[in-house]
């Protein structure tokens, strides 16, 4: 057994830089789709509001009285 424990210990840490690594991608990857999600919500936003007042301005100039006789 003790001629095995170099070989566990080797596997050991290579499974944990493996599981770090993997954790640290999962991360990253939920960082990067976070920041995609709020970037895509926040020209949303924009473009809504840049819509809400084309169509504000757009039906003020409908409403006022023409003053073509």
């Amino acid at each position: 057994m003790r001629d095995l424990e170099p070989t566990l210990e080797a596997d050991r840490s290579a499974g944990k830089r493996f599981l770090n690594q993997s954790t640290l991608q999962v991360e990253s990857s939920l960082m990067l789709s976070a920041c995609r999600s709020s970037t895509l919500q926040t020209l949303l936003t924009i473009w809504m509001e840049e819509a809400r007042v084309l169509v504000d301005s757009s039906e003020g100039m409908s409403r006022q009285p023409s003053m073509e006789w």
